[in-house]
Parts: structure tokens; C-alpha cells; sequence
């Protein structure tokens, strides 16, 4: 489906010998998403798309001079062009793993095809660029062995440290480096629980050395986007390597937070975690271009789309991250909404909360009881401080909802969000803990 399907496919086809998979939400193509999809070939045994992909990363990606030589552009347009002169080193990893893999798989080749060499020099220059190219950086931290978030910068990204690999690259990499990679493999298991929440077990984007929080790029929150890997990474280690007792109480602290959303009742409504059925009341609404104006999804265009949706709230609840419930109402069985988590901030004690219902029901009362009642479980079920929300500045009735639950007007962002086509200015509404007990 993601290569060839007229429709749901996201693979471009730059040229006879060079694909690329398209990060859509960007409309261009990553050293992560192209190193996932190599990966996928091997699964799938097509060496056929498995070598236009690798072709399009060495050709348009790999970089050749300067102090990145030997890396590769983690961003580039479908065409090729560089949008990013520097690199993202899960990539690298990746592609380590997906060439490694390839030539176990299929037996090596010449030139670019020859996988197994071509997996070690990615490791040779992640590991010794300092050594190798003028004014470069490693990939890995010499000292303590871990990954570095981009060769410059002194501090980690957690879902970037996969111990699975390292096991494998200490018996596959140059045997001089064997041993680092070994004890790569230990230290970033320690490291998985050190910089790991130590109630909830979620990790932050980024983190310093000692596991500390660290914030970047203007964002106020911790566990999103990159983090929401560190989960699949553990599983991924205990499958292929076995237990390890400080990764295992990671999962298991994350799981019992986030993975079993309880039940919630009001006098209308239920509360549930959704289930493969509810796709077809999900359809219903989703599909209306005025239920999805003010929200960050799509119209659902296709039932398969809600299908996709209600896969993806599963997968939520099974790997323990934040996520929805569906709204039913009680009457008639139907799910008329969904609302829930879209972030948590662990260091914070801060829960975002995010909603959209069926316009058919817009105006009754039922996101005001809905929200109430999440806000009720939240702080007296959840170690939470604060809980928040936005809302597009041209959708008032929706802080009128936040205003009737509690919450109070915090004041405006501008273009704080990109919705569809543009930058939107928001509201943000927020309710600390002491005004939920002392209102």
C-alpha cells in the first residue's frame, strides 16, 4: 500500500533508480523515514525497492564534504535539493541496521550495493569523525557512548538510543569498534531509565547527559513526537535480546499510566477506549469539512481513513502513550466524538486535552459534560498539576466549553498552530490543581 497504492501510497519516485519515502506532514523526504522504509523492503524482500531507496539516499543525501562528510542530509526535497546541510543520527543508525540486514538477507553487491561495507563506513564515520574528517564531530559520545541528539550538541534524544543495534553492530562493525558497540548496548539501557519519568515512566524529547530534562526549539512540553519511540524500543530490545529489569520497569510504569483508560460515565454520556466498530459512527462525523475546519486532521475522506484512525487510537493505548476516548452516548450506543490527551509534560505534572464532536450534536451540552467529567478523573485519578487547552481564535464556542468546565483564559498565541493551510492564532485556557479543589 505505502509503495504502489493510487491513493494511500507515500513513496515518490524521483527517478527510474531513485525513490524516496515522503514525510507528508512535511512534503519531504527524511533520513528517518527513508532508513524505516529500507528496513520495511527487507522485511518484505524486495531488494528491487530496497535499492532505489538506498540509491536516492546516497545520491541525494549523503553529504561529501566538509565537516558532515560521510553523513547524510536528514532532510532533503523530493527532488533531491537539500533543505538541511547537517544530519539526525537515528538515520544513520538506521541505515546501518537496514544495509547490515540486507546483506544478511540478500548477500552483498559492488559499489553501493556492497551492504555490509557500506553499513560499517556509516558506523566508522559515527564514530570517528574527529578523527576522520577536519572540524568533525561524532555521532556518539566518546566518553559515556551515547548518541548524541546531532553530532554538535552534548545531549541525548532517548528514542535515539537503541541497544538492540548496538548488540548487532558489536558483532557486525569494524572489529576495532566492536567493543564500543558493546558497551554502547549497556549504557544506553541505563540510560533508557535514567532520563525516564520515575512515576510515569514517559520519556522527554531531549535530555542532558544525566537524564535531565532538556527543552528545545521554543517548545514548552516534553513527551512528544520522538519520545513516543522509546516504548517500541524497549519492547523491540526484550524480543531480540531478552529482559532487562530497568528497561522492562520503564514500559511497565508507562503502560500502567496511559494504557488502560478507564471507563467514564455521565448522566448521557460513556466514556470508552474505542474499538474497531465505533470506525463507522467515527465516518459518519469525521467527514464533515465543518467538524474537521477547527481541528488539526483532515476530513476523512475515505472510511478507510477512519478505519486508520481508530488503529491508530489502539496502538496508543497498547504502546501507553497519551490518547482519546470515544464519546458515546448512552441513549442510542452511537459515538457522536472522541476527546482526550494530545500531550503530556512529566517534569510539569501538565496534561493537555484536545476534543471534536458530530455537528449533529454541537450546541446540546454534551463536550461541556464530557470535558467535565475528564477534567474530574484527571486530577483525582492522575498525578496531575495542570491540565490545559486551545482553541482557534475564530472558534470561541469552544472556550465557551473550556470556560463552563472551569477552566480560565490565559491569554492568546499567535499562529501557535498550523492547521491545513495556515498558522492559527489560539487561545489557550488552562485549570491548576488548587483551582479544581478550591474553585
Amino acid at each position: 500500500t505505502i509503495f504502489f497504492d493510487p491513493e494511500e501510497n507515500f513513496c515518490h519516485h524521483t527517478g527510474e533508480d531513485a525513490w524516496c519515502m515522503v514525510d507528508t506532514g512535511n512534503n519531504d523526504a527524511r533520513t528517518e523515514g527513508m532508513s524505516y522504509g529500507m528496513m520495511m523492503c527487507v522485511q518484505m524482500d524486495r531488494k528491487d525497492i530496497f535499492d532505489r531507496l538506498w540509491t536516492f539516499s546516497d545520491r541525494y543525501m549523503r553529504l561529501r564534504s566538509g565537516p558532515f562528510e560521510g553523513y547524510f542530509a536528514w532532510s532533503v526535497g523530493l527532488d533531491g535539493t537539500h533543505n538541511a546541510e547537517g544530519p539526525a543520527p537515528d538515520g544513520e543508525e538506521y541505515f546501518a541496521m537496514a544495509l547490515f540486514m540486507a546483506g544478511a538477507r540478500w548477500g552483498d553487491g559492488e559499489g553501493i550495493f556492497n551492504y555490509t561495507e557500506q553499513a560499517r563506513e556509516i558506523l566508522r564515520h559515527a564514530v570517528h569523525q574527529h578523527e576522520m574528517v577536519s572540524g568533525g564531530e561524532p555521532m556518539w559520545e566518546p566518553e559515556n557512548h551515547y548518541i548524541r541528539f546531532v553530532p554538535g550538541m552534548k545531549i541525548s534524544d532517548p528514542s535515539y538510543h537503541l541497544p538492540h543495534f548496538y548488540d548487532l553492530f558489536a558483532l557486525k562493525a569494524d572489529e576495532r569498534d566492536r567493543d564500543f558497540w558493546k558497551k554502547a548496548a549497556e549504557e544506553s539501557r541505563k540510560y533508557i531509565a535514567l532520563s525516564a519519568h520515575p512515576k510515569t515512566g514517559l520519556s522527554p524529547e531531549y535530555a542532558a547527559y544525566d537524564g535531565s530534562l532538556v527543552l528545545l526549539f521554543g517548545k514548552q512540553w516534553e513527551y512528544y513526537s520522538d519520545a513516543y519511540r522509546v516504548a517500541e524500543n524497549i519492547a523491540l530490545d526484550h524480543i531480540w535480546f531478552g529482559s532487562h529489569p530497568e528497561e522492562d520497569d520503564v514500559n511497565t510504569r508507562l503502560q500502567d499510566f496511559f494504557s488502560r483508560l478507564p471507563e467514564l460515565s455521565t448522566e448521557r454520556l460513556l466514556l470508552r477506549m474505542a474499538v474497531r466498530r465505533d470506525a463507522a459512527d467515527i465516518y459518519s462525523y469525521a467527514k464533515d469539512p465543518l467538524v474537521a475546519e477547527h481541528v488539526l486532521w483532515d476530513a476523512h475522506t475515505h472510511f478507510s481513513d477512519s478505519l486508520a484512525y481508530v488503529r491508530y487510537l489502539r496502538d496508543q493505548y497498547r504502546s501507553g502513550r497519551p490518547s482519546s476516548w470515544v464519546i458515546v452516548l448512552r441513549s442510542t450506543g452511537r459515538v457522536i466524538g472522541t476527546i482526550g490527551y494530545t500531550e503530556w509534560n512529566s517534569e510539569n505534572e501538565i496534561l493537555e486535552v484536545g476534543y471534536s464532536l458530530s455537528r449533529e450534536y454541537w450546541n446540546q451540552g454534551y463536550m461541556t459534560e464530557a470535558l467535565a467529567e475528564v477534567i474530574r478523573y484527571s486530577f483525582t485519578q492522575l498525578p496531575v498539576h495542570r491540565l490545559e487547552a486551545m482553541h482557534e481564535t475564530t472558534n470561541p464556542a469552544s472556550g465557551r466549553v473550556m470556560e463552563k468546565c472551569g477552566m480560565i483564559q490565559e491569554g492568546m498565541m499567535r499562529g501557535r498552530v498550523w492547521n491545513k493551510t495556515h498558522f492559527s492564532d489560539v487561545m489557550m485556557y488552562g485549570i491548576t490543581r488548587e483551582q479544581y479543589e478550591h474553585p
